[in-house]
């Protein structure tokens, strides 16, 4: 009997282990797809910023040919 309880303190431990690791996995993950969320936003930004640019450059361009 005692050895039952022993094999079962072992495994209550090790599942505890797996479920710790399980929920820090999936905090990372959740972590990580924020990350990339907020990166490809800031890309998009730079993106849109460049655009602007682009067409302010054309516009002087065309200003100062005529």
């Amino acid at each position: 009997m005692l050895r039952l309880e022993k094999e079962e303190d072992k495994l209550s431990d090790q599942i505890s282990h797996a479920r710790k690791r399980l929920d820090d996995i999936v905090r990372l993950k959740s972590g990580l797809t924020g990350y990339g969320d907020t990166a490809r936003r800031r890309a998009d930004r730079l993106q849109i910023s460049q655009w602007l640019e682009d067409i302010a450059t054309e516009a002087r361009t065309r200003h100062i040919v005529r």
